[in-house]
């Protein structure tokens, strides 16, 4: 059928390349928008500006991080249903899963626009910035539903094996932010306002695209009689959901708490931070490209008891992964300085200083970037077998290692200890989820055995 894809049969390697691929060439375009977008900012507005959405930036992650967590445990379900060809349940996870999302996304929106204020100030974010990183967030926090529903949908096509339809949704959204950005910031002069106006318009865009391609898959069509309220499908939605949200929450209040460290240092050095953050999203290209196929790879073979092709498809990944890594950091650490120059202009004294900073905390990454990507690699196939717990934990420990390296590493290494408090929490991260994903794979498989056994044996104790 056109617009999915089984991942159940077939080669694993050409599978996870062919799903990465797409995701890949849409993560380097979008991460071409971000610079894109950075550069107006940094450039027609100023550094104040490119400061203020930096600060306002964590305190939206920490809102989409638990957006993202929602939707990834609500595509676990998807996959493992449309992998076990279960049509009716797909669609009945399906409806259940945009209900749950439009409760979520008034909540969001309400919680968000009432508190952000008081946030900011509560993170020592500089008083010269404090009212257009306010003035960002109202925008966005307010358009909120609009992001929860293009990564709903996303979800669902990833789930069925398209990685293609969210790749051109990323495309068309990416080139409409940036002609929104030239023209409400360069010709109409609206500024932050222009800016964060530009994102939403974009990700509408985005949802309109993919609502248009969902339209082809006659199997998500509901049939009658299944409108009704399934409780058992929101149990196990919200089951599968809200560890990775919580998850994903834990580690965006780490990034909170490193934040309000940054922002003591002053505003050059928060313009540094946030500059080399802008690529942070390039260095985990590959590596997030490769975490959804894994994620919908797994969550399919899972659901269709697969466990040997689960494992080929991760020795794999595995692999590509580390690769990846490495190739990447080798690049950032030749070419950094060069890339950050992009993105902001002022005078040299103040150039010098944003550039310095920036580096320095590439560098702190991309010496970590190995651990990153095999955090990823572990994480999503731990969640494509329905296990969101111990992603869940991971979240606990990135925290409990990033706050600790923020607050007591400068005692030590200075301005070094904020650099690497990100690095340091990936690292303790992906050995806990290492270790877990070899025991549950190997208690999964030994089940599956015994399951096997017990039906071979079955004809002969009758």
């Amino acid at each position: 059928m056109s617009g999915v894809k089984d991942m159940t049969t077939g080669s694993p390697t050409r599978l996870l390349v062919g799903f990465s691929l797409p995701l890949i060439l849409g993560y380097v375009l979008q991460q071409l928008y971000n610079i894109t977008d950075s550069a107006i900012v940094g450039r027609l507005i100023g550094v104040n500006a490119f400061a203020a959405i930096g600060a306002a930036g964590l305190l939206y992650w920490l809102v989409l991080s638990f957006v993202l967590g929602v939707t990834q445990g609500f595509g676990i379900m998807f996959s493992q249903r449309f992998g076990a060809a279960d049509e009716a349940g797909l669609r009945r996870a399906i409806m259940m899963a945009a209900l749950l999302c439009a409760v979520i996304g008034i909540t969001l929106t309400i919680a968000g626009v009432m508190s952000l204020r008081p946030l900011l100030v509560l993170l020592n974010t500089p008083v010269d910035i404090v009212d257009d990183a306010a003035c960002y967030l109202y925008y966005v926090l307010g358009g909120i539903s609009i992001t929860i529903t293009y990564n709903l949908l996303s979800a669902i096509l990833r789930a069925l094996g398209n990685s293609m339809a969210p790749l051109n949704a990323m495309v068309l959204s990416s080139i409409v932010n940036v002609v929104l950005d030239v023209v409400l910031v360069a010709v109409f002069h609206m500024g932050i306002p222009g800016v964060a106006i530009a994102t939403l318009m974009a990700q509408l865009c985005a949802c309109g695209y993919c609502v248009w391609m969902l339209r082809g898959i006659t199997l998500l069509y509901p049939r009658e009689g299944e409108w009704r309220m399934d409780w058992d499908t929101v149990r196990t939605l919200l089951r599968l959901a809200m560890p990775l949200a919580f998850r994903n929450g834990v580690i965006a209040l780490g990034g909170l708490a490193v934040q309000y460290v940054i922002n003591g240092y002053g505003l050059l050095f928060v313009a540094g931070m946030t500059a080399a953050k802008r690529f942070y999203g390039i260095m985990e290209i590959i590596g997030a490209a490769v975490e959804g196929a894994v994620a919908t790879y797994v969550g399919q073979n899972y659901g269709a008891g697969k466990l040997d092709r689960i494992q080929q498809g991760m020795a794999y990944a595995v692999r590509l992964s580390l690769i990846s890594a490495c190739g990447i950091a080798v690049l950032m650490l030749l070419f950094g300085k060069h890339l950050l120059l992009l993105l902001v202009s002022g005078d040299s004294v103040q150039l010098n200083m944003v550039v310095d900073v920036g580096y320095a905390h590439l560098a702190a990454m991309s010496l970590a970037l190995p651990a990153l990507y095999l955090l990823v690699v572990w994480r999503s196939a731990l969640q494509g077998m329905g296990n969101t717990l111990i992603p869940m934990l991971s979240g606990f420990m990135e925290l409990v290692l990033r706050i600790a390296a923020v607050f007591l590493l400068p005692l030590a290494l200075g301005r070094w200890g904020v650099y690497v408090a990100e690095s340091v929490g990936w690292v303790g991260a992906s050995a806990l989820l290492g270790v877990a994903y070899a025991i549950v794979f190997k208690r999964e498989y030994a089940g599956a055995q015994g399951r096997a056994e017990e039906h071979m044996l079955e004809p002969a104790l009758r």
